[in-house]
């Protein structure tokens, strides 16, 4: 399969050659949910565990190939976020707040995008992700709740 040449299916394309177990989260997936709003990076939360997160290094290198600082498993222990500044700009975590991968895997979603399969944190997961002082997260959280009351009612 061709390279995609869209950001985030590119991004899960590397991800999912690499095998590396995560989903999509922050604000790419607050807009899979309908709540669009401005961000120039994407969001991972990759399982943790340590041969995850080599492969998750491994997809990184080989995203970056330029990249001069040398990724180790312990940065993601040592972080809250691993931020690569760069096009695509990516942020990779092993929480989400108090979400993990595995508390995730509840009511995660996937769509597709340029025959690449996306993965994103599911509504419920993306609120309680959410569930910070940032003033961003507190609106976020207010939108997402209308969005899933909404659709509950439909």
């Amino acid at each position: 399969m061709k390279e995609p040449e869209d950001s985030i299916a590119r991004v899960c394309y590397y991800f999912h050659k690499h095998q590396v177990k995560f989903l999509i989260i922050g604000a790419r997936a607050c807009a899979f949910h309908g709540h669009i709003r401005a961000t120039q990076d994407i969001d991972l939360l990759i399982q943790n565990d340590r041969e995850n997160i080599q492969r998750a290094i491994d997809t990184i290198r080989e995203l970056y190939p330029h990249l001069q600082e040398e990724l180790k498993p312990e940065d993601f222990y040592d972080s809250i976020v691993v931020k690569i500044l760069d096009d695509p700009e990516i942020d990779v975590s092993i929480s989400a707040w108090s979400v993990t991968y595995e508390n995730a895997q509840s009511d995660f979603k996937k769509t597709f995008q340029d025959g690449i399969e996306i993965p994103y944190m599911g509504i419920d997961s993306l609120i309680k992700s959410k569930d910070t002082k940032r003033e961003q997260d507190i609106w976020d959280v207010k939108i997402l709740s209308e969005i899933k009351r909404q659709k509950r009612t439909n």
